[in-house]
């Protein structure tokens, strides 16, 4: 009888173990769970997250549209500052032609020339860009001609030139080219 009462006691147990086995088996396969699923979301998250963050890079290069029209902006308020008594018209983004007209008007007020401006604001020189702009000077009977960029042709040392008929700077000599191009037109002038 005793070994009776000892086998139910010791299968009571064994019972009452497994189950509380049982149940923190089922605990914990739920906690796994819940965490399984909780990283899943936050693959989502981050998934949608870089996403995003691809879309704002996208957006970022087109900004550098906007990092150009900065920097024609500037070159427009150095020449306009350098030469208050001239004429500077501002080729408007998505219209024909290079980016700034002007017209160099002597102390007695007569019209003596224009000098056409592109600025670009790149990684790297194209040589299309002067064929474009010797047809751009021609449509706006421009005399002389100032692409102001910050890259150059290749194996050219300095940082402004004569190419082709078109004068290639970079952005900090503009205004002192341009101070030199003006006196130019003003003594074919006199």
């Amino acid at each position: 009888e005793l070994r009776q009462s000892n086998k139910k006691t010791l299968e009571n147990e064994k019972n009452k173990l497994l189950a509380e086995l049982h149940e923190r088996q089922e605990a914990l396969n739920e906690k796994k769970d819940l965490e399984l699923a909780t990283k899943n979301l936050e693959v989502e998250r981050l998934k949608k997250e870089a996403e995003e963050a691809r879309k704002k890079l996208d957006h970022n290069s087109s900004s550098q549209e906007l990092i150009g029209e900065a920097a024609e902006i500037h070159l427009l308020d150095r020449l306009m500052t350098a030469f208050p008594t001239h004429d500077f018209n501002e080729i408007k983004k998505g219209a024909k032609g290079a980016d700034i007209l002007q017209t160099v008007i002597t102390r007695s007020g007569h019209h003596i020339g224009k000098i056409y401006y592109e600025s670009k604001k790149t990684k790297s020189w194209q040589q299309a860009w002067v064929e474009k702009f010797k047809d751009d000077i021609r449509e706006k009977n421009a005399q002389i001609g100032v692409l102001v960029t910050a890259v150059f042709p290749k194996n050219f040392q300095g940082e402004f030139a004569y190419v082709d008929d078109i004068w290639i700077c970079s952005p900090r000599f503009a205004p002192q080219l341009s101070m030199a191009l003006v006196q130019q037109l003003e003594e074919v002038y006199r």
